[in-house]
């Protein structure tokens, strides 16, 4: 395991803070996962996909409207 210094841990949660939309008091939450995404990294593993920021709605099927058979 490769020990990760505080500027890059920083500068990953900088990132990861911008990408959730600049979120506030939610700063140890992205220090933690920024240690976490560099930890797999060093270890050969790979990197979480980034979060969306706002969680995605599903989409909504509309079926068309029947047409009578007269």
């Amino acid at each position: 395991m490769n020990p990760r210094t505080h500027d890059e841990i920083a500068k990953r949660a900088y990132a990861i803070w911008q990408r959730e939309g600049q979120p506030d008091g939610r700063e140890a939450e992205h220090w933690r996962l920024a240690e976490e995404e560099l930890t797999r990294e060093g270890d050969g593993g790979t990197t979480t996909p980034p979060r969306s920021p706002t969680p995605r709605r599903p989409t909504l099927v509309r079926s068309r409207p029947r047409k009578s058979g007269t």
